[in-house]
């Protein structure tokens, strides 16, 4: 059996609850130790845990062991975290015996067997510029999200936007041309001979030999530029105690003084603030009549307050430059020019600087800030350097021809570009913010209110073949997307390759040069590919990016979002772009084109990626703001129908108690005269008998028969009023049913009008006060991607998330590709190794349980 020695050592990182395993080796230990023991025949073997009793000479007061080598020959054979250390008996001496109990540092015995092994990694280190799928998995650590950036999801077509239109193609040809005027926002109120003589009572020359334009109105004068250079000093009792010099150049024109300071020294700040501020109010002070007056007022024509009032009258303004037949309207533009060529009167010159020394000289030298008991300040005036003068000619040039608009055209819909699923046509007008077309060399200019004007407010002809209009974010041209989508991104629009059949031209009035194009779409559906670039908003930390960035993409109204992981996808290199026009519903999807070996996969056709459809239709403004005011105005009409109802019913309820109060007193009137038949009837009896007695010669008789003729007439009456009660009885039978009609008439309108009115609430419920068509303002032209970070203090945190708890891995490997050459943190479970016993394997994953900081030189190597 080998002699074997103990050596007993005290070391602040090898307690067994100390998760930072350091390697203890033949180089390192002799600075821990407390106590050696030689000459022992304790054999470790395989041991786990062991249990010792040693007599250690360990003085009272000293660092008891925590950690015990055993060495064969000098040769470190294995390793021991002390667990407990209890004195026997007796009292602590030098040579007192104590009870030690001992556990095998597995970890760091085993270590060559470990690193030769697999183990199922939970929690790492990886290099984070180096993407793989393992690196950007989720640590599921909520974060701030914070928008950094916005960009506009761009194709080809860069800004621009495309008026597109669905129309009949079997419509005659009459109804397939739009006629438009957008004359009407103008007020052509000065024809060209008004501005002429303005122009020339003003000093302004029409037609000089100097412009390429036969419309440019222009005037020119002497622009006159010195440098002065202003000493400032403070004084105390004539003692120069600081300095500053500042030098300004003034430029003199007819319109007035101009000033801004070349240089200054910054030695004295507080001095030099104080100065500025001096010269300035005194440089603005200057007139220039005053510089005119010194010069004997020859200095250019005084034209300059006539001048300001022409130019507000006429910038902007449109001009007649046809006739009444045929109207050519222009708008007048205004800027400045400066010619290259220089006076060099050298009189002149002297006069102009003379003049404004004597100006300048007038304001200056300046005492200020004076304290008294000999302290002030001073601005003085140095002599300029003649050689910084200059006498410069410059022009104003007032431009009609820079904007010309004509005012009248027209487009015909063709009837053979047929979209090839629908049976409809379909052309696209492309306009912007300067969009312009360019074809064969020439370019053609459209600017955006203009095509608004035309296709919203401007056309005087429509017909009946258009179906829909929409204002699309992207190109609907197939064969103009297959053309341009790898172009970079411009709002001039090249039309060179298309077929000249799906070129649709605007033309002016009856001319055959177009002014404009729109082009045909013949393809419903299309997809193409643009490139994108992200890369300002992500570094090479693939590791971090993964958990603080995320992109967001928006549709152009804001109501459709798709979000996505760039460094997931290992980047973004395009974008691909689909469509499918439909009047009234088109669908756009943009997609991030995923990398097939990303976590996103290929691209399937399915339903990621932004996908956002209708809405595009300029014929129905339907805004949501627009749909909350109907909503709320239809229930305002269905109060005043109910209203209405509740009316007609009471008159009608009126109607019938005047029925029955004429039906009763009708009926009372019947009783009457039906007592008044029965005398009548008694009376025509007496009557018959007085005429028998009559003629049986009895007086009493004749004497009935007087009462009898009256009897008689109250019976005719009787029959009369009779009659009349019929007649009445059929009047208000009459109104009865008059009454009965206008009820039920009340009620199928009243049914049929609430019907009517509740389904205008329910088809005007708005979901929100969102924005739901192309025609609201606050809509982008463009898609658009939103860029989202979180703070400065929360990445702060996930780096020491990282230093001290690593990285998620989770997959089954050797631990060596999860350190590096710092102290790191590693969890994992050891599978069962090849030459350990399973106690020692258990004893491992044991320890392992709650992770350790370790160095990769741990593993590597050992004995």
């Amino acid at each position: 059996m080998a002699v074997r020695q103990r050596v007993w050592i005290y070391s602040s990182q090898h307690n067994y609850n100390d998760r930072q395993k350091i390697l203890i080796d033949e180089s390192n230990f002799n600075q821990y130790v407390v106590f050696r023991e030689s000459n022992t025949h304790w054999n470790c073997g395989d041991l786990v845990n062991a249990n010792c009793v040693s007599t250690l000479p360990i003085a009272v007061g000293k660092n008891l062991p925590n950690y015990l080598l055993i060495l064969n020959q000098g040769v470190i054979e294995s390793r021991w975290f002390v667990m407990s250390v209890n004195f026997i008996s007796g009292e602590v001496t030098d040579t007192s015996k104590w009870y030690v109990t001992l556990l095998r540092d597995v970890i760091v015995d085993f270590r060559h067997e470990i690193s030769l092994s697999t183990a199922r990694v939970d929690r790492g280190i990886m290099p984070r510029n180096k993407w793989t799928n393992v690196l950007v998995q989720p640590e599921g650590l909520a974060l701030n999200e914070i928008k950094i950036g916005q960009i506009d999801i761009k194709s080809w077509d860069a800004d621009t936007q495309w008026l597109t239109l669905f129309y009949d193609i079997t419509a005659t040809e009459q109804d397939r041309i739009i006629d438009f005027d957008w004359n009407q926002s103008f007020d052509p109120d000065y024809e060209v001979s008004d501005v002429q003589d303005d122009y020339d009572d003003n000093g302004f020359t029409l037609n000089d030999s100097n412009t390429t334009s036969s419309n440019t109105y222009y005037r020119r004068w002497n622009t006159f530029r010195r440098r002065y250079t202003f000493r400032v000093q403070e004084f105390i009792f004539d003692v120069v105690t600081k300095t500053s010099v500042l030098t300004y150049d003034l430029v003199v024109s007819p319109d007035g003084f101009l000033y801004y300071i070349y240089s200054a020294s910054v030695s004295n700040p507080e001095l030099q603030q104080q100065a500025h501020s001096i010269i300035n109010n005194a440089l603005s002070g200057l007139n220039v009549d005053a510089f005119r007056t010194h010069l004997s007022n020859d200095y250019n024509k005084d034209y300059t307050n006539k001048y300001t009032t022409l130019r507000n009258r006429y910038d902007g303004r449109i001009i007649n430059r046809g006739d009444d037949d045929n109207p050519i309207l222009s708008r007048l533009s205004i800027s400045t020019r400066s010619t290259n060529d220089s006076i060099s009167d050298s009189d002149t010159l002297k006069d102009y600087n003379e003049a404004l020394d004597l100006i300048v000289g007038l304001t200056l030298p300046i005492t200020f800030d004076d304290k008294g008991l000999g302290t002030r300040k001073e601005i003085n005036l140095v002599t300029p350097d003649s050689t910084n003068n200059s006498l410069d000619l410059s022009s104003e040039i007032f431009d009609s021809s820079m904007a010309q608009i004509q005012v009248k055209g027209k487009i015909e819909l063709p009837n053979h570009a047929k979209l090839d699923e629908l049976n409809l046509g379909c052309i696209a007008i492309p306009y912007g913010p300067n969009c312009n077309i360019e074809y064969d060399g020439k370019t053609y200019n459209l600017d955006e209110t203009s095509i608004k004007s035309i296709f919203t407010t401007g056309w005087t002809n429509v017909g009946t073949a258009i179906k829909d209009i929409q204002i699309l974010p992207y190109c609907p041209c197939g064969a103009l997307n297959s053309l341009r989508n790898s172009d970079s991104q411009s709002n001039t629009i090249i039309l060179d390759g298309m077929q000249s059949g799906d070129l649709i031209p605007m033309t002016v009035g009856n001319a055959d040069t177009p002014f404009y194009y729109a082009v045909a779409c013949r393809q419903s559906s299309m997809d193409y590919r643009y490139p994108v670039d992200l890369s300002s908003y992500f570094g090479t930390d693939f590791k971090l990016d993964s958990m603080t960035k995320k992109v967001r993409m928006v549709s152009h109204n804001h109501k459709q979002i798709f979000e996505f992981n760039p460094v997931k996808n290992r980047g973004i290199q395009a974008l691909s772009f689909s469509y499918t026009l439909m009047p009234f519903n088109t669908i756009f999807r943009i997609v991030p084109v995923f990398n097939l070996n990303s976590l996103y996969g290929g691209n399937y056709k399915d339903s990621r990626g932004l996908i956002w459809e209708g809405g595009f239709s300029l014929s129905q403004v339907t805004d949501a703001w627009v749909e909350y005011k109907l909503h709320n105005s239809t229930y305002r009409a269905m109060f005043d129908r109910e209203i209405k109802n509740l009316e007609v019913s009471q008159d009608n309820s009126r109607a019938q108690e005047t029925l029955n109060y004429t039906t009763s007193y009708q009926n009372a009137q019947s009783n009457i005269q039906a007592q008044q038949m029965k005398a009548g009837l008694g009376v025509a009896t007496g009557l018959l008998s007085a005429g028998v007695g009559a003629a049986a010669g009895n007086p009493l008789a004749i004497m009935g028969g007087v009462g009898a003729l009256a009897g008689a007439a109250s019976a005719g009456i009787g029959i009369g009023a009779q009659k009349d009660i019929a007649e009445r009885n059929l009047e208000s039978a009459k109104l009865s049913q008059n009454i009965s009609n206008s009820q039920r008439a009340e009620d199928l309108a009243y049914k049929q009008d609430m019907f009517n009115l509740n389904m205008m609430a329910v088809k005007s419920q708005p979901g929100s006060v969102a924005v739901s068509t192309d025609y609201s303002k606050v809509n982008n032209a463009k898609a658009y991607f939103e860029i989202y970070d979180c703070t400065t203090e929360e990445k702060q945190f996930i780096e020491d998330y990282f230093r001290y708890n690593g990285m998620r891995v989770g997959r089954f490997d050797n631990i060596l590709n999860y350190l590096d050459d710092q102290i790191r943190y590693i969890k994992f479970t050891l599978l069962f190794a090849n030459g350990l016993l399973p106690s020692i394997n258990n004893a491992i994953n044991a320890e392992l349980s709650g992770g350790i900081f370790c160095l990769r030189s741990l593993f590597e190597g050992g004995n």
